[in-house]
């Protein structure tokens, strides 16, 4: 196994990489190597390694995960219980598979622990569950034989033991890179590297049923990953989920004489593999039988800033959104709203009001308020003003007058507890940080490109150590930079910037494609982050288009040949919300219990809300495929929310759940984005 690391690939290039983009605090890129350098060192371009690696060797467990014959197959569902936690298997711990599956789970927030199996103790019966409670609802191999170059990472007596808890307790196995072994009914026709050609796969009638979330009518590549090729032998106890044109199954389920189910994939996996973000969200889903904690969400939410400003153009002069950009701005929602892909959709605007002309001579300013009720409005302090090394009267001045702007001018939507500061500037300052706290300010972007200023881990931020109450929000900057404002000026400085990288000028219709492809990324992994941009990417320039629209069409396009789920554009305070609901709940010591079929019993160490998959069918959100479900949870008793379609899973109420975990602390921390220089 060997590892590239690919420096400074702006639009994930070779589909393996995600960019961010470089700013002096409002969004322009000031020059590039193998990364992006912006103002005071900072890195803007972050490349990923890529792990580029043979496919699984072909080595059978079928001796040792030998199948038992049907009357071991657990007892009925209601005589076992299991935690509401996933348990993945790695062999030493540094596959691409263990980072593709451990994010997926943590962006949904569900549960789980990491056994790597050639440095643990041996596996054992206790380890997995204590008489009839078992510790995992569902498992997950990082490949089908946890391969050393020694053989199997697993004894055969671990093997048995992982056997015989699934078969018991009726846990689902999940494999992440798979040899299509002959003994579980393959008759393997080879393998294919597709970091060239990719291998086109369709799903199957029982794989648009399994990959529910999944745009089944259209064909998905695999890209960048060794793939082996097999098929069923007839009678075998597969069901082909995936296939290519030849009718090689990329992805199977097996079921044992004993009855285990196991999901087998056929090709290698990575945490920023398209192909890996499209299907892991239906496998996990299929491996914990629909119920588990956490959800899954798909959320756009960009940021424009400066409006009522103008800005300086790469190009030379400046320019100031218009009534008529307005207007384009608004038609091109409504056009968005049309499509179910993306009902109510909304960009957020961050506002200047000491920008707003005479009143009554703005033509921006009586557009935009004349349709305030669909955008949503962030102040982004009264005159722009940078507040590392202002006083308190100046900040408090700076919320205060862009507040009774607002109020002034009857923006709807607009909630002060919302900030966007001008250079991500202030948030280290003390004065700043207490004059937003006193005007009722609770969450606050940073730059996710910045150091200490990213997501602490996925979907979860961190509250300011100088003032508690406010929750920095990271943001994602991206390559459409804030001085530009028709596709020649983005074009001029994005091919200055990188034309030695790809070694010629891009089209614009190249830039879209490669920006696009870091955007969808972030999509498809249901990132909550907001994305930056700025007020000269909504000029009309030809009338009706903008940079920005054309960039989020780009994106929306591309994730719709991907998956099918509505997207949606929270406003700022309920990204915070959410974000702010997940760390309690991840700080709570928050335990599920399934009784399978029937319910799930919820404890915790302190009062929270839990987001629940999977709640009976009526209850809750459809969202996406999946029941989505928000339970209140308070200490010192269980809740139980009932699972059975009739929802008398909890009449009479079950007798036993987990206790509650201890309770943690959410994070506090700082985030100096030191972006005062003009």
């Amino acid at each position: 196994m060997k590892t590239r690391q690919i420096a400074c690939l702006g639009a994930a290039a070779l589909g393996l990489l995600v960019m961010q983009g470089c700013d002096d605090g409002e969004g322009e890129p000031t020059a590039v190597a193998a990364t992006v350098s912006c103002g005071k060192g900072r890195v803007g371009t972050v490349a990923f390694p890529v792990t580029a690696h043979a496919p699984t060797p072909p080595f059978s467990v079928a001796a040792m995960d030998k199948s038992r014959p049907d009357s071991l197959f657990g007892g009925p569902a209601t005589t076992t219980t299991v935690a509401a936690k996933f348990l993945i298997l790695s062999a030493n711990g540094s596959e691409p598979e263990l980072a593709a599956i451990r994010s997926a789970l943590e962006h949904r927030g569900v549960p789980y622990d990491v056994f790597v199996a050639s440095t643990e103790p041996p596996l054992t019966a206790t380890r997995l569950a204590s008489g009839t409670r078992g510790n995992y609802q569902a498992t997950v191999l990082t490949d089908g034989s946890l391969w050393i170059p020694s053989g199997s990472a697993l004894s055969a007596a671990e093997w048995q033991v992982l056997a015989d808890y699934e078969a018991r307790f009726r846990v689902r196995r999940v494999s992440l890179n798979t040899w299509p072994d002959p003994a579980y009914g393959f008759t393997s026709t080879g393998w294919a590297s597709t970091d060239v050609t990719p291998l086109s796969v369709g799903c199957t009638t029982a794989g648009a049923q399994l990959f529910r979330d999944v745009n089944c009518t259209a064909r998905h590549d695999i890209k960048y990953a060794w793939s082996w090729l097999a098929q069923p032998n007839a009678g075998a106890p597969l069901t082909p989920l995936l296939t290519d044109a030849a009718g090689n199954a990329l992805a199977a389920l097996h079921t044992g004489t004993d009855g285990r189910e196991s999901l087998l994939l056929m090709f290698a996996n990575d945490q920023y593999l398209v192909h890996s973000l499209t299907f892991l969200h239906g496998i996990i889903g299929w491996a914990s039988k629909g119920t588990y904690l956490g959800e899954r969400r798909i959320d756009l939410s960009a940021q424009v800033d400066d409006l009522f400003l103008s800005s300086d153009m790469y190009t030379g002069g400046d320019y100031r959104m218009t009534g008529a950009d307005a207007d384009a701005v608004r038609a091109w929602q409504v056009q968005r709203r049309a499509n179910p892909q993306t009902p109510n959709f909304r960009l957020a605007m961050a506002f200047n009001a000491d920008g707003i002309f005479v009143e009554g001579e703005d033509d921006l300013m009586n557009e935009l308020r004349d349709q305030s009720n669909d955008w949503h409005w962030i102040s982004h302090t009264h005159t722009h003003a940078y507040l590392d090394d202002v006083d308190y009267a100046t900040a408090h001045g700076e919320f205060e007058n862009n507040r009774q702007a607002a109020l002034s001018l009857g923006l709807q939507g607009f909630d002060v507890r919302n900030i966007v500061t001008p250079g991500v500037s202030g948030l280290v300052n003390p004065a700043a940080m207490q004059a937003a706290t006193t005007i009722g300010i609770r969450f606050a972007v940073t730059d996710s490109s910045r150091p200490g200023c990213d997501n602490p881990s996925p979907n979860k931020a961190f509250y300011n150590a100088i003032s508690p109450s406010l929750l920095l929000l990271p943001r994602r900057p991206t390559n459409l930079f804030y001085n530009v404002s028709t596709p020649a000026e983005w074009l001029a400085e994005y091919n200055a910037l990188y034309r030695s990288y790809w070694g010629h000028d891009v089209t614009y219709a190249e830039l879209l494609d490669k920006e696009s492809d870091v955007l969808v990324v972030y999509l498809l992994r249901g990132e909550v982050d907001p994305w930056m941009f700025h007020q000269a990417n909504l000029r009309a320039y030809d009338g009706t288009h903008t940079l920005l629209g054309d960039l989020i069409d780009a994106t929306l396009t591309k994730l719709a040949t991907k998956v099918t789920v509505p997207v949606r554009t929270p406003a700022m305070h309920e990204v915070g919300t959410r974000v702010a609901d997940r760390m309690k709940t991840d700080a709570a010591g928050v335990r599920g219990t399934i009784y399978p079929g029937r319910a799930l019993m919820l404890t915790s160490a302190v009062s929270t809300t839990v987001r629940i998959t999977g709640m009976r069918p009526g209850a809750g959100e459809a969202y996406g495929g999946d029941r989505l479900g928000a339970v209140t949870v308070n200490p010192w008793s269980a809740t139980c929310v009932a699972l059975d379609a009739a929802g008398q899973g909890c009449n009479p109420r079950p007798t036993w759940a987990q206790p509650a975990g201890p309770a943690g602390t959410v994070l506090r921390a700082t985030c100096d984005a030191g972006s005062n220089d003009p």
